[in-house]
């Protein structure tokens, strides 16, 4: 059993954690790295996936 209930994620604290991944997941350099006009668009779209993932985790699921 938990000995810290868990309790529901607020909305800064789900875009703090969805950044840190980001960064931690799709900012480091590869080798090769070729920057198009998609990637800033794409960025977006992935932070806002990430968030709903961790929405979902955190908040619908209560893991």
């Amino acid at each position: 059993l938990r000995h810290i209930p868990v309790t529901e994620a607020k909305e800064d604290e789900l875009e703090e954690e969805a950044e840190w991944i980001y960064n931690g997941a799709f900012l480091k350099p590869t080798i090769s790295h070729q920057m198009s006009e998609e990637d800033t668009a794409k960025n977006i779209q992935v932070k806002k996936k990430i968030k709903n993932a961790l929405n979902y985790i955190r908040n619908d699921s209560f893991e």
